[in-house]
């Protein structure tokens, strides 16, 4: 999925904003290349349903763990816009705080 911001910012204050917000609020961050970033978060899974997988039979719950995909998100900046695309439940969510930022600044 992806989302594309217009804003009067450059690029280089465009991924100076996005690069602290997302380790702000828990992404480790690379960037890639001049204009784009590259930000991984935790695994996109259901914490109760771990939990309770690891109390009644660990393998499952580990197996079910580990096989989730982590949060990714991609920006990609050039003067004026801003492209992000993501994947998982928890990058959406802050794919649109992100959006946010840059378009109200």
């Amino acid at each position: 999925m992806s989302i594309r911001v217009d804003t009067r910012l450059n690029m280089g204050e465009i991924l100076s904003r996005a690069d602290s917000h997302l380790k702000a609020v828990g992404f480790t961050t690379t960037k890639v290349g001049e204009s784009s970033i590259e930000a991984i978060g935790g695994r996109d899974h259901n914490i109760i349903l771990t939990a309770a997988l690891l109390l009644v039979f660990v393998p499952a719950g580990l197996i079910y763990y580990f096989r989730k995909k982590k949060n990714r998100i991609t920006l990609t900046a050039a003067d004026g816009s801003l492209s992000i695309t993501y994947d998982g439940n928890k990058a959406f969510k802050r794919a649109e705080e992100l959006a946010n930022l840059i378009k109200t600044t």
